[in-house]
């Protein structure tokens, strides 16, 4: 640990508070040259920030002139860890090459964990991440509102919930779901997600608490049974909904 490390970087000004932790974090890990070399794993687990985070941050404090991210590669040309370079005399050090990941000499027991051996391909320099996120491009904003009166989950929806949830009875959730909400005055702006979340929960449920089926009565438990029952579903809504002046 670097005290003057430390001390440098508590002081320097990043405007962004996670940014600022994860300075000192690297601050915390500075031997006498202002280097560090904490793993992924280990910055994610001192900072409590997602990889993804890590990155954008390391983005910051990189614009900001506080930090350079070097990449030090194997013997076999791989990208092994990276290095990292606080500018504690406030100006950028030269550019170094790539470096041997332990100089030409054995591995040694105080040697930096590394991170799992990942080719770059794209100059990335965490391969096993994604890219950093780009801001999302201006939408118009979705307005919520109570479910429509002839709202269905559409056949995609019942495939998806005959595939992945066999067990649950998705005509029978789905009228339940339809009168929860109708019910109520509440708003949504994606009921397609909610019934997908309703759906979940039921089969989540019968783990918890199994019963015994009617197979007689609720017809076949399969993802062909299920899908029968659905479009027979499907097909006594749309008939009641024709029947209504």
């Amino acid at each position: 640990m670097s005290f003057q490390a430390m001390a440098w970087a508590i002081k320097q000004v990043t405007g962004d508070p996670l940014a600022k932790i994860l300075l000192l974090t690297l601050a915390n890990y500075a031997d006498h040259r202002s280097e560090a070399w904490p793993s992924m794993t280990t910055l994610a687990g001192d900072t409590e920030m997602s990889r993804r985070s890590i990155v954008t941050k390391l983005t910051v404090l990189e614009e900001k002139g506080l930090l350079t991210r070097r990449q030090v590669m194997s013997r076999s040309g791989d990208f092994d860890h990276n290095v990292y370079t606080l500018h504690m005399e406030g100006r950028e050090p030269a550019s170094l090459p790539m470096q041997d990941v332990h100089g030409g000499r054995e591995p040694r027991a105080h040697d930096p964990i590394t991170e799992p051996k990942t080719s770059l391909s794209g100059g990335d320099l965490f391969p096993d991440d994604d890219p950093d996120p780009k801001p999302p491009s201006p939408s118009k904003p979705r307005i919520s509102s109570p479910l429509p009166d002839a709202w269905e989950p559409t056949p995609t929806d019942l495939d998806w919930a005959a595939e992945a949830m066999p067990t649950v009875d998705v005509p029978n959730e789905t009228a339940k779901f339809r009168e929860h909400y109708g019910s109520k005055d509440e708003r949504r702006t994606d009921w397609t997600k909610v019934w997908r979340i309703w759906i979940r929960r039921s089969a989540e449920f019968q783990k918890r608490h199994p019963v015994s089926l009617n197979a007689s009565r609720s017809g076949p438990r399969t993802p062909e049974g299920i899908r029968e029952r659905a479009a027979a579903y499907l097909a006594s809504r749309h008939q009641s909904v024709k029947a209504d002046p």
